[in-house]
């Protein structure tokens, strides 16, 4: 009476643990891709706001600005028109290079 068992209820039971098994593969697939997914939202993420963060803290003076927009000045010294943010950045050299003669 409890001896071997086999029989139909023993087949049952070996198949329903293989479908365990595999069942349990292909959810743990399931969850490397899902983690993945995640890792890659995270760090898009955490780069958007790197670059958010860089782009607040970067002074707006120097953003490029189109020459038509520019401000210009009467050169000192000279007949003509200059921009007045190249004079500004470094008068010194403008006066420097005014007085050197020219290399024609």
């Amino acid at each position: 009476m409890g001896g071997n068992r086999s029989g139909p209820n023993n087949r049952t039971a070996t198949s329903s643990d293989a479908q365990k098994k595999k069942d349990d593969e292909e959810f743990m697939e399931v969850a490397k891709v899902v983690a993945l997914a995640v890792g890659i939202v995270v760090l898009v993420g955490a780069a958007l706001v790197v670059i958010g963060i860089f782009s607040l803290s970067c002074d707006s003076s120097e953003t490029p600005v189109a020459d038509n927009e520019r401000k210009t000045m009467k050169a000192p010294g000279r007949d003509g028109i200059i921009y007045r943010d190249d004079f500004e950045r470094d008068p010194t050299f403008y006066f420097r290079s005014l007085r050197r003669p020219s290399r024609d």
